[in-house]
């Protein structure tokens, strides 16, 4: 299990690994296993088991007879950033661009989770790494709001310490707004106000960002997600056989064509 630890604060590399590095070591218990490594009977309920530790909780029934399977539920992210961080990009992007010149204040209104996470720490105010620049609400508005789009080159060094764009974030105000923890967790809701200084009010409100369950990306969306995040590493031709895997994933005798394509040479 990882640490939330590591998505508090001033936030490292290590951000992006402990959920992948969590499901390594369960796919190497799994191989163990296998070959006959025992283990402890009751790891979860035992004295001193995971229970102990976390406190108890239940399992969601398993997918089948007429029942849902639980990757019908996938949330994509289409920008990337932080998963609560979607709905306020796409507020803002929805009223870029704005001349930071003329911006009083900048209110963000969220639900408890998005702002315990992303929006209530001095770090975010200030990030000094991509992990904490796409973990933070008063970065990604404001990035959204000069730029239009959130993209890998939202997260350069240079972008990070664009002086025009730390001015902005400093009149970002986050508010936990109780009203929006009822939508939860049905909807991921955000609502943004500007303030101009000549008194105009600009609003933007979203519930559903693109990729969530109740506004589903298509195919095309997820393609040009690819493509947009690619950043140069893999060339046209790559992708294209790339996707075209994808597409054709349950076909496949070996996965490998796939993990082939991704790998760098």
């Amino acid at each position: 299990m990882a640490l939330e630890v590591v998505r508090r604060g001033h936030l490292s590399m290590w951000k992006g690994c402990a959920g992948p590095n969590a499901c390594r070591n369960a796919v190497f218990a799994s191989l163990l296993a296998a070959e006959g490594m025992t283990a402890p009977q009751s790891v979860f309920e035992g004295e001193h088991g995971v229970w102990n530790a976390v406190g108890k909780f239940d399992w969601p029934s398993f997918g089948g007879d007429s029942r849902p399977y639980r990757i019908s539920g996938t949330q994509f992210k289409m920008y990337p950033a932080e998963y609560h961080g979607q709905t306020p990009i796409e507020a803002a992007i929805a009223l870029s661009p704005v001349d930071p010149d003329d911006v009083e204040a900048i209110v963000v209104e969220t639900y408890w989770f998005a702002w315990s996470e992303i929006g209530n720490e001095p770090e975010k105010w200030a990030p000094t790494t991509r992990e904490t620049a796409d973990h933070s609400i008063p970065y990604l508005v404001c990035a959204a709001l000069l730029d239009g789009k959130v993209d890998p080159a939202s997260f350069t060094e240079a972008r990070m310490k664009d002086p025009a764009l730390r001015s902005l974030m400093q009149k970002v105000k986050v508010i936990h707004n109780k009203e929006l923890d009822a939508f939860q967790p049905m909807s991921n809701p955000c609502r943004l106000k500007i303030r101009l200084n000549n008194g105009e009010e600009r609003l933007s409100s979203v519930n559903h960002a693109k990729g969530y369950v109740n506004n589903p990306p298509s195919d095309q969306d997820l393609q040009q997600k690819l493509v947009n995040l690619n950043g140069g590493l893999l060339s046209s031709r790559r992708i294209s056989k790339l996707i075209d895997l994808c597409w054709r994933f349950e076909e496949l005798d070996d996965v490998r064509s796939v993990i082939s394509e991704i790998r760098l040479k």
